[in-house]
């Protein structure tokens, strides 16, 4: 997601604030929203550093490893 559309979106979203109207926060909708500005929302929200078992791939983001490097 580029950078111009999180602030043409952070910009629509504080419009509508200023109007008063309610943003809908069900999940379905935060999908739709999502998908609609290309954004990919984890299945799994919990932080990366916070989990108690992580893949390969994901402990190495966790400590700051080049996980392809590595791999080969």
């Amino acid at each position: 997601m580029s950078e111009t559309k999180i602030l043409e979106h952070v910009a629509m979203m504080t419009e509508l604030r200023n109007q008063g109207v309610r943003a809908e926060t069900t999940q379905g909708v935060r999908r739709d929203i999502a998908r609609q500005l290309g954004v990919r929302i984890p299945g799994n929200q919990t932080p990366l550093n916070e989990r108690d078992s992580w893949t390969l791939p994901d402990a190495a983001k966790v400590f700051g490893v080049d996980y392809e490097a590595l791999h080969f």
